[in-house]
Formats: C-alpha cells, sequence, structure tokens
C-alpha cells in the first residue's frame, strides 16, 4: 500500500510532547517538528477530528534543533533534537496554555527549575534482554509498548560506569550462555559511588551456575551489590550474589535506605534543590504538624521532620513502611508517626489528630474527588501537591481552588531531553 506523504507547517509542541499542525482544517498530530518548520509527514490514521502522522523530512529547519546524542532517543528522550533552553520554553508554555484553559491560572505564577545536569542524569536504567541471531542485547521497549524492543549501545543520559559496566555485562551473558536473565536493573548510589545490578529471573533455575559465571565481573567492578530477583505471581524473592541488597541515598541532611524495587527520583541534584524549596516556601516557624500522604519510603516528610514539630506519614506498600521505619531509625527522628493505610482511607481514622501543612505525591492517577473533599474538610492552611501527571493535577486544583488559592507552580525539570513534567503546587487558604 502506498504510503500518503503531505507537508504542513508545525504550530507548536502540546503536551506530552506532540507536534501540532493543521491539513485542511484538521489538526494534525505528528511525533516530531518544532514550531514554524514544514516538515514532510506520513499519515498513519485519519480519524474524524485529527490526523495522527510520522515525520518524514523536515524542510526549514529551526534554529533550535539539535543534533540528538543517543541513536535511539526516540525510545528514551524524544526531545534530543532540541536545544536544552528551547526545551524548557516548550514546557513551560505547556503548562501555561493547560493551566490557564482550564483552571484560570495566571502564568505569572508558573516558573520552571532547569535540571542542573542535563546528560548522564539518571541514576537508575531498566533494560530487557532481548535475542537475535543467537546472542542477547540489552534494550529499551518502545513507548507504550512492552512488547517491541530496541537494542541499546550507548545511553547519554546515563553516566559512564552504567555504560561500561551493562556493556561488560552483556559481553558475559553471551560468553556464558547466561540466557535465563531476562531483564537488568543498575541503579548508582551518589553517596555510595557505587552501582547495584538487580538481574531478574522468571524462575530459580541457573542462579547458581548465573552466580559462579559472573564472579569476574564481580571482582572487577566495586559494586555495592548483585542481586537476583525471581519473579512470581505479584510476588518476588531475592537471591545475594554479592555485597548487600539495601543501599543509602543522602538528600540535604537526611539519609535514605532504598531497596531495589523501591521507588526514588532519578535526578538526586534537581531532588535535593526542589526540597530545599519546598522548606523554604513552608516558611517553617518549627511548631507545625506535617501530613505526607503517599510518603513511600518518606521523600519528603522524613526531610522536613527537623523543622516542625510532628510528621504523619502515610503509606500503603508494605516493603515502603518497612524502608520508612528504617530510615526513620537511620535519621534519628523522634516526631514521625507512620499510619500504614490507603490515604483515602487515611482522614476517616485520624480521629482528633490536626495537621497544619499536607503534602501529597501520588501516583499517576491524582489524588481523586475522595482525597480533595477530605483535604478542604479538614483545612490544612498549606498545601503542597507534587504531581507526574499535569492533567491529573490540573482536574484536581478544580476541586481544590473552592477553597484553596494556587500561590505558585513550579516546573521541576527532572527528565531533561523528554517530554515528562514534574510540577509542584503550592496552595494555600
Amino acid at each position: 500500500m502506498e504510503e500518503l506523504n503531505i507537508k504542513a507547517k508545525i504550530e507548536k509542541i502540546v503536551y506530552p510532547g506532540r507536534s501540532l499542525a493543521k491539513y485542511q482544517k484538521k489538526v494534525i498530530f505528528t511525533d516530531e517538528g518544532l514550531p514554524e518548520e514544514t516538515v514532510k509527514l506520513a499519515i498513519l490514521k485519519d480519524k474524524t477530528n485529527y490526523i495522527q502522522a510520522k515525520t518524514r523530512k523536515v524542510t526549514g529547519p529551526s534554529p533550535h534543533r539539535a543534533i540528538p546524542r543517543c541513536t535511539h532517543y526516540k525510545i528514551c528522550s524524544p526531545y534530543q533534537y532540541i536545544e536544552y533552553h528551547y526545551q524548557i520554553i516548550i514546557k513551560k508554555a505547556q503548562i501555561e496554555e493547560m493551566f490557564l484553559r482550564n483552571n484560570k491560572v495566571d502564568p505569572r505564577v508558573i516558573r520552571v527549575v532547569p535540571s542542573p545536569k542535563i546528560w548522564e542524569y539518571r541514576n537508575k536504567a531498566h533494560f530487557h534482554l532481548i535475542r537475535k541471531k543467537n546472542k542477547s542485547f540489552m534494550a529499551y521497549h518502545f513507548p507504550q509498548r512492552h512488547d517491541s524492543f530496541m537494542e541499546i549501545d550507548h545511553c547519554f543520559l546515563l553516566t559512564p560506569q552504567m555504560n561500561m559496566l551493562k556493556n561488560k555485562l552483556s559481553e558475559i551473558i553471551n560468553e556464558k550462555h547466561l540466557y535465563s536473565i531476562k531483564e537488568v536493573t543498575f541503579w548508582e548510589s551518589a553517596l555510595e559511588q557505587k552501582i547495584y545490578i538487580m538481574l531478574y529471573f522468571d524462575c530459580l533455575r541457573n542462579i547458581a551456575e548465573t552466580k559462579t559465571n559472573l564472579r569476574p565481573l564481580l571482582e572487577e567492578y566495586n559494586l555495592g551489590g548483585t542481586i537476583a530477583i525471581t519473579l512470581g505471581n505479584n510476588t518476588y524473592s531475592k537471591t545475594i550474589f554479592s555485597g548487600k541488597n539495601i543501599f543509602e541515598e543522602r538528600i540535604a541532611n537526611t539519609l535514605y535506605c532504598l531497596g531495589p524495587l523501591s521507588f526514588f527520583q532519578i535526578n538526586i541534584s534537581l531532588l535535593e534543590k526542589m526540597i530545599g524549596e519546598i522548606k523554604t516556601t513552608l516558611n517553617l516557624s518549627g511548631k507545625e504538624t506535617i501530613a505526607d500522604l503517599y510518603s513511600g519510603v518518606g521523600t519528603f516528610g522524613l526531610a522536613l521532620s527537623p523543622f516542625v514539630h510532628k510528621v504523619l506519614t502515610v503509606e500503603t506498600e508494605q516493603e515502603n513502611i518497612q524502608f520508612l521505619e528504617e530510615n526513620i531509625k537511620l535519621n534519628t527522628l523522634k516526631n514521625v508517626s507512620i499510619y500504614p493505610e490507603a490515604s483515602e482511607e487515611w482522614f476517616s481514622s485520624i480521629g482528633k489528630e490536626k495537621f497544619d501543612i499536607l503534602i501529597v505525591d501520588p501516583p499517576r492517577k491524582g489524588i481523586g474527588p475522595l482525597v480533595c473533599k477530605e483535604i478542604i474538610k479538614h483545612k490544612p492552611y498549606q498545601l503542597v501537591y507534587i504531581s507526574c501527571n499535569p492533567p491529573t493535577l490540573s482536574r484536581d486544583l478544580k476541586s481544590l481552588e473552592t477553597y484553596y488559592t494556587l500561590k505558585k507552580l513550579t516546573i521541576y525539570d527532572f527528565f531533561p531531553h523528554t517530554p515528562h513534567i514534574e510540577l509542584c503546587a503550592f496552595l494555600t487558604s
């Protein structure tokens, strides 16, 4: 079937990273193209209200175009073709448009904090092992597809140490035929300056043999730990090959114990800046009680606990709770309580417990109408809402703004060269 090609001029890049043009009064969304560029497009789907396309050629390139460093950039970081300062302009424009349209937010309250590092900023990477021509290769999966993969040579978002270790591990896997390894995660601790490797198996078979064959790697590299993880039905088991299976990270003066499956920000230098700015914005006196919902391992609540009277952490995942308990002990904190329950249920169980400040850092689905209703009912005078999904934050703000005023909306660019946007909204009653 002959491919249908058209020409169009890109008007803007809309969230989450699609280039927008128009053709015969129809909106076109394509995968690449900067404002004012004329592009040749291949039509993939012609819908009633829009056209989905793929950019084949660019004529008259924008002065803001850059040469991508990763050969696989469309998978890991599709904004690599855009100069970094212009990525920031694009992301700010997207948020201004979304929140002005949906929430009538004054663009003057929106600001951007760029990443201190724009390359080699990721401290964690996950790879799938794919088979090609009787060899295994490290690969990323395509966006929104977990059944299609691309081999990765060198990823410039990762540190040189991680790239070197990835290549060495690939060599050993193929030399020793360690094909029972299905996935690999590398996690680098900035505090310890060591890398941890998590090897994922779908069964216990060949784990002992794998440990023996990996000995040269373990002796050559100063690894923090090498852990075999066997996946089961919603469970997993761990076998330590070397070192330990728990590592530490430090943000400002707070230490965090983390495990192989813990959630923690992958851009440590910007996380430290974010926590510092939250502390300054809250203008703490030392008398406040903070409630920290969706607290995870205690990222925000523990960092702020030395500056307030009390912190109430709310978390439902058992492994997170275990690390949260360990992190409280590690930092010798006496003013932190743990509520092991879902945030949606916590409000009805706290009785007369009062809190002045609420911090929420929910998953992509946001906090939803039930939690919004409970927040307004309990009326903390300051609210910090951290979001990895701008549309659900925009939705929740519509409910919260019946009682709260948005004072500041900050874009923290945790993921340079990607369309991802992390937001921190500061609201007061």
